[in-house]
């Protein structure tokens, strides 16, 4: 049998469907929660898997679908995410992490009835093992589940492929915000080990080469919108700073203190946050004291080192505006901290771009760029909002 990791063929079929792939299994395990297994639209998404399927499995070939370590590999070839697959890569990872499934074997002849199967047996499983077991119950013999399996890093990410870094970065960044706010919102006290190496990776991908981190902070997801705005914010803020010639260590500062400047919304219901229609007045009220929750929320964690202070700032001023406006109002009005000005304008740019400002209305990054511009000044420090607009529009900018 050849080498499939060395022919070229095999190796474009793999950059041809393998994000396919990966995406219409995410796409049919999610189903599985939505809609019966006749319903039409799990036909259609097991049609499409079994169409990515074909140019690998034919009518006696096989396909062995791998994760290592959160990325997926066909057979011993990486499947590389474009901006748009990331939200779906990381839910079947994080199926498969759940599972502790390391190897999906597909072998013809399969049908989409074995595909629908092969979802719902993924999303009820407890463990690979249960799930194979599942599998041979119903016949299904060209299936099969194996458990984790490892590779050396150097096998499974080549760190000088800054893209495959950064794609990376913020798959390992969503997973470790969203832990951050599963605790806050049980009570538990913050630990934020795992979100500043996140964060000392992702300053050290910027200062490298920016272009791809900041190029996914363009995705907008309704369901997972919390998580992509703190780490967004982050990214955004760090290119800021970068700009302004902040130190490596003061990046990583910044960038703490942009994840975590929204941790105060952990206090308030996600109906809330994911309310699809313009906030009432009771909802903007529980809202408008996400700054305060996020201090007291801070001063509960292990360490109350500098990191702690300046993100409680954040967390406190990046509501108040340039021109001491805003909220929550403050007995002593003076300008925000420079952290706090930058985070401002970063989490101003993604909340009006992804449409869930208090209005539901999403602008476009045009008309983002062009309201920051018209509200430097007042809104918004003017040289902080001139750099924060040419980074993102260079030549372009709405001046």
């Amino acid at each position: 049998m050849r080498d499939r990791k060395t022919d070229d063929a095999f190796k474009e079929n793999v950059a041809r469907y393998g994000r396919l792939i990966v995406n219409h299994l995410s796409i049919l395990v999610k189903l599985t929660g939505i809609h019966g297994s006749i319903n039409e639209a799990m036909i259609n998404a097991a049609s499409r898997l079994l169409s990515d399927l074909e140019p690998f499995i034919g009518e006696e070939g096989e396909l062995s679908l791998k994760m290592v370590e959160g990325s997926f590999f066909i057979e011993d070839v990486r499947v590389k995410a474009s901006l748009s697959d990331v939200d779906n890569f990381e839910f079947l990872a994080g199926e498969f992490k759940k599972r502790r499934i390391g190897v999906l074997a597909l072998r013809a002849p399969l049908q989409n009835d074995d595909l629908i199967y092969l979802a719902y047996s993924i999303k009820g499983g407890v463990e690979a093992s249960e799930i194979q077991s599942l599998l041979e119950s119903k016949l299904t013999k060209g299936i099969a589940i194996g458990g984790p399996i490892f590779f050396d890093k150097k096998d499974s990410l080549d760190m000088s492929d800054t893209r495959e870094v950064a794609t990376r970065l913020y798959t390992i960044g969503l997973a470790a915000v969203k832990e951050i706010d599963i605790s806050a919102r049980a009570g538990k006290p913050i630990n934020a080990r795992k979100v500043k190496r996140v964060i000392h990776a992702i300053v050290d991908n910027i200062l490298k080469d920016e272009a791809y981190l900041l190029g996914f902070t363009t995705l907008k997801s309704f369901e997972n919108y919390l998580y992509n705005h703190m780490l967004n914010t982050a990214i955004l803020s760090i290119g800021i700073g970068k700009r302004i010639n902040l130190p490596r260590n003061q990046l990583s500062r910044l960038g703490m203190a942009a994840v975590l400047h929204d941790i105060g919304k952990a206090e308030i219901p996600m109906s809330i946050l994911n309310k699809p229609s313009e906030l009432d007045s009771n909802d903007l009220e529980l809202m408008m004291r996400h700054p305060v929750d996020g201090v007291r929320m801070l001063m509960r964690t292990k360490d109350l080192s500098d990191i702690t202070v300046i993100s409680m700032l954040a967390s406190l001023e990046h509501h108040i505006n340039y021109d001491r406006s805003g909220y929550p109002e403050l007995p002593n009005k003076r300008i925000p901290n420079i952290f706090s000005r930058i985070v401002s304008i970063a989490d101003c740019y993604d909340a009006l771009t992804s449409g869930k400002v208090y209005k539901r209305t999403a602008y476009s990054p045009e008309n983002t760029l062009r309201f920051i511009h018209d509200k430097s000044g007042k809104l918004f420090d003017p040289v902080l909002a001139r750099v924060f607009i040419k980074m993102l529009a260079g030549n372009n900018s709405t001046e």
